[in-house]
């Protein structure tokens, strides 16, 4: 038989989720205004941006970008050009799913500002993990989350590795 597989979706599929907002509508506005970007004016920039500012966005890395994911630099260089409160969560990303969450819980705890996650790849599935684990804590302090290429489905190679793969790459 097949061991439970990877991927946000494939473990709490009967969990309870929380309510969720879909502000597809609003991201397809502003993302359509990329292509005429003088449709768009200043004002309205500034006051999306002046709305964001009032967050904390936690940016949590993908799987193996330890020791320090490089990738997210220009990313946060960007936001806190714009004067958004931007912080990459460090954290070892091969740790065990609850360690991981754990410190991303600390780390929403400390924030004086409600946290927007923003999770690239397992950060992304991290993000999600937390909410259920955690729904009081998130009720409270997480105004939003951003999976970014999050496997939320698993992936065929972390399956293959898990199950048929090398001996190391088994769990014990």
């Amino acid at each position: 038989g097949r061991r439970n597989k990877g991927g946000f979706l494939r473990n709490h599929s009967q969990a309870q989720k929380p309510q969720s907002l879909d502000v597809s509508q609003e991201f397809m506005r502003l993302y359509k205004s990329l292509e005429n970007p003088s449709a768009l004016t200043l004002a309205e920039v500034n006051d999306d941006i002046a709305k964001l500012r009032q967050y904390r966005f936690l940016l949590i890395p993908g799987y193996m970008s330890d020791p320090a994911p490089m990738y997210l630099k220009p990313t946060v260089k960007a936001m806190q050009g714009m004067g958004l409160d931007v912080k990459i969560i460090d954290f070892r990303t091969t740790r065990p799913p609850i360690e991981r969450i754990k410190n991303l819980a600390r780390e929403v705890r400390a924030s004086s500002k409600r946290v927007i996650l923003a999770g690239q790849s397992q950060g992304g599935d991290d993000a999600l993990d937390l909410i259920l684990l955690e729904p009081e804590l998130a009720r409270e302090k997480i105004a939003g989350v951003i999976p970014i290429q999050a496997p939320l489905d698993g992936t065929p190679l972390v399956d293959w590795a898990l199950e048929d793969g090398p001996p190391l790459l088994r769990p014990i």
